[in-house]
């Protein structure tokens, strides 16, 4: 949460799309790469909370500055192990690990970048969203189980096919989430 939070979240809660941190443009900012990396700044629009900032808010500890031209910034809903489309997984919960997993993870292990799950290019699969709906196949590149293999692996029961053309498909590394207790 807040200024640990790393996720790839990047629509606000107002539905604004989030500007990149790399960008001074539709907005000036003093959050730059060189002076804010270790918070999570970076080439990118994610929802970061740089300087901190929590104003007593639970899960609105993120924000951005947005592409709007009449909202300068805003909050972004950053989502826990206990909402619909986890962006990670609590390993005291089987329901959303392997083929439970939602979230929105397409870059696998090694670094490849996920198939659309609706696509057979480059890799033919049997995978198709009128088979494997319930599984969470869909028209997007996510990581998921669909099969509900897990080869005894803690955090990389999710994979998908990639659009490498020397890797057909891979694990995806899947953050666990930190749970109190």
């Amino acid at each position: 949460m807040g200024s640990g939070y790393r996720g790839t979240l990047s629509v606000t809660m107002g539905g604004h799309t989030c500007q990149k941190w790399t960008e001074q443009s539709p907005y000036e900012h003093v959050y730059t790469v060189d002076k804010f990396n270790d918070k999570g700044i970076g080439d990118h629009n994610y929802c970061r909370n740089p300087d901190g900032e929590d104003d007593n808010y639970t899960e609105l500890e993120a924000w951005c500055y947005t592409t709007s031209l009449t909202k300068r910034w805003d909050w972004c809903e950053i989502p826990t192990c206990h909402t619909a489309d986890i962006e990670c997984w609590n390993k005291d919960n089987p329901l959303t690990m392997g083929s439970g997993y939602r979230g929105t993870l397409s870059v696998t292990m090694g670094g490849h970048t996920c198939q659309k799950w609706t696509e057979q290019s480059p890799y033919e699969h049997v995978y198709t969203v009128d088979k494997f709906n319930d599984k969470g196949i869909g028209d997007h590149n996510y990581c998921r189980n669909p099969d509900g293999e897990d080869d005894n692996y803690t955090e990389l029961e999710a994979w998908c096919y990639t659009t490498s053309l020397t890797k057909r498909w891979d694990w995806c590394e899947i953050p666990t989430c930190h749970t109190a207790g």
